[in-house]
């Protein structure tokens, strides 16, 4: 750990700020995000609404990434503000959230504009990261672990200031259970102010026709075309896993209490990465993850007849979800490094690669709500919805392998 410490002291403030920025962002997405899909899932009363409504929220995103970045581009605005515009929009959706009905339209609407501001901070977020990582002596490695060390001191903090915000609106001020947490935190972006300045204006090239042609010639592209479809899964994940959380432990506060116990346990893990994964085990270490996953994923399936299965599903994946995340995270990086290849710059092959995970979303969203329309029973559709993921998940891996040999850049 000390010597984790000391390499982050040595990063340039261009990574500090980076850092800052995400974990800003991570922090209110953690505070919030453990609730929202059981929030939603409660009050549509419907897998495949939940499902809609991560859609929704999935496309907005998608358009803000692609559509509004291939604008960038053309006109020449600085992503330097990118962070700003993003968090105005999470902003504007968290007060759209406090101030109307918590109905099906209502929620449509806010799943709209939070997706938005989620693709406009992710469009800056990997820009900056691709200019100020590399692929050599461990670098980007080193920071994708700083990255999710971050993020599991927030899974910590987040959850336990999500849950005091809760006892104060259910016991102090006695107002809904989530209202307070949906007013307070659009103002935890304010923190982002002072990062902002220590990055560099990035104007991006216009993207050319010939550019976009030349992603459909390469046999890599197809590869890694491929590994974004297939990563689509994790969002069939996201849905059912907020599912069996609530109706295994039943309240928010249990839900919250519990994310918080999670978080101590997993930053330990997540800072003993940072030191022993680097470029030549990352898909060893993945597959290790995903065995981890399978085991985790037979305990979810029936999280709705014991909360105890539920709690063994989570404690096996503080284990293995960050050794997965922080591998997946340098591939993903690593892919975008070759889509830059042979081109202007890296920002066409950026713009790509969130068309074609977002093509993958889409299809994995769209066969969870067919499943809960023919089955008729979210249980039953959300086990079968653990098992397709699994499925998936596992060929991903093959897939991934095969990406990284050959032409893939080393």
């Amino acid at each position: 750990m000390f010597k984790a410490i000391k390499k982050f002291k040595q990063l340039s403030k261009e990574k500090k700020a980076m850092l800052a920025l995400f974990w800003v962002y991570e922090f209110v997405n953690t505070t919030v995000g453990i609730f929202i899909g059981a929030f939603v899932f409660l009050r549509t009363g419907s897998l495949g609404l939940l499902a809609l409504f991560v859609l929704i929220q999935l496309t907005a995103t998608g358009f803000a990434f692609s559509g509004y970045g291939y604008l960038m581009a053309k006109y020449g605005y600085s992503m330097k503000w990118n962070y700003l515009r993003s968090f105005a929009v999470y902003f504007v959706s968290f007060i759209w959230l406090a101030l109307t009905p918590h109905t099906t339209l209502y929620l449509f609407v806010f799943g709209f504009l939070n997706g938005a501001g989620i693709g406009l901070f992710w469009l800056g977020n990997h820009t900056y990261e691709l200019l100020y990582t590399n692929n050599e002596n461990g670098d980007r490695d080193f920071y994708s672990s700083m990255v999710q060390a971050g993020t599991q001191v927030i899974s910590i903090v987040g959850p336990l200031f999500g849950i005091f915000l809760i006892f104060l609106s259910e016991i102090v001020f006695k107002m809904e259970t989530l209202s307070l947490l949906f007013w307070v935190v659009p103002l935890l972006y304010l923190i982002s102010l002072p990062f902002l300045f220590n990055l560099p204006h990035f104007i991006p090239e216009p993207i050319t026709k010939k550019e976009i042609k030349s992603f459909f010639r390469n046999h890599v592209s197809k590869k890694i075309r491929w590994y974004y479809l297939l990563a689509g899964e994790g969002e069939i994940r996201t849905v059912v896993v907020s599912i069996f959380a609530i109706t295994a432990l039943k309240t928010f506060f249990n839900i919250g209490f519990w994310q918080t116990i999670l978080g101590v346990f997993s930053f330990f893990i997540i800072m003993l990465l940072s030191n022993i994964r680097y470029k030549g085990n990352r898909l060893r270490i993945m597959a290790y993850a995903i065995f981890g996953f399978l085991v985790a994923f037979l305990f979810l399936i029936f999280s709705n007849t014991s909360f105890y299965f539920y709690m063994i599903f989570s404690l096996i994946m503080i284990v293995f979800k960050p050794m997965y995340r922080v591998s997946q995270h340098t591939l993903d990086l690593l892919s975008m490094d070759f889509l830059a290849c042979g081109r202007s710059s890296f920002y066409s092959g950026l713009l790509y690669r969130e068309i074609i995970l977002y093509i993958g979303r889409f299809v994995a969203l769209s066969l969870l709500m067919f499943i809960g329309f023919i089955m008729k029973d979210d249980i039953v559709s959300a086990q079968i919805g653990v098992i397709v993921s699994s499925m998936v998940l596992i060929l991903n891996w093959f897939v991934a392998r095969s990406m990284t040999r050959g032409d893939y850049p080393k």
